[in-house]
């Protein structure tokens, strides 16, 4: 493990002033917003992975120095993001990731269809004074209007299918279908992209 730190220098008040307070901090810190378990892999680093709880954040630290910061995401419901993410570029991105099957799915009731994925946001930003970190890399699900970068609602009377285009899976083991969105009539669902540095 490569570690990336910064740190901050303040002069102590009162008979200690000719001293100064470092501070030594990780460079990233990756703030879980959602309620479960977030599982972080850097690319290329095959199975090796950090586990955040819900409603926790960490430092995060690359592999070795000469690495990118390229990091691949899921919950502890869904399988991996396609796509990695870099947490040096600034910016907000949403991840479509197809859902873990149920281990009772066979016995499940087949009356209603679940929703088949879940939209992850990741919003990286330069950290405020207040925060221990320089980067600060926030992660949470699309759940509402409110807390979704992108959605679609279907007003016709029709199921309409989206899938983004361009995105290669070829190698990835991921079956096309999982990226395959299914919007009942009349409902809303909140969007998110299979690789998101591809859309325009």
């Amino acid at each position: 493990v490569s570690y990336q730190l910064c740190y901050t220098v303040k002069p102590m008040p009162g008979v200690f002033n000719s001293t100064n307070l470092i501070t030594i901090m990780p460079k990233y810190c990756i703030v879980n917003c959602t309620n479960e378990e977030l599982m972080l892999c850097q690319d290329g680093e095959g199975k090796e992975f950090d586990c955040i709880g819900p409603h926790k954040s960490q430092g995060w630290h690359r592999g070795h120095d000469k690495s990118k910061p390229m990091i691949h995401v899921r919950t502890h419901s869904s399988m991996w993001s396609l796509a990695a993410i870099n947490i040096e570029e600034i910016g907000n991105s949403s991840f479509l990731l197809p859902l873990l099957k149920p281990k009772d799915s066979r016995n499940s009731s087949n009356t209603a269809t679940p929703q088949r994925y879940s939209v992850l946001n990741v919003e990286v930003n330069f950290a405020a004074k207040t925060d221990k970190c320089m980067v600060q890399v926030l992660i949470w699900k699309s759940t509402n209007l409110e807390n979704s970068s992108y959605s679609i609602e279907n007003q016709s009377e029709q199921t309409i299918h989206i899938q983004q285009a361009g995105i290669n899976l070829r190698g990835s083991g991921f079956d096309p279908d999982s990226f395959l969105l299914r919007i009942p009539p009349r409902t809303w669902t909140p969007l998110g992209w299979a690789d998101p540095t591809e859309h325009p």
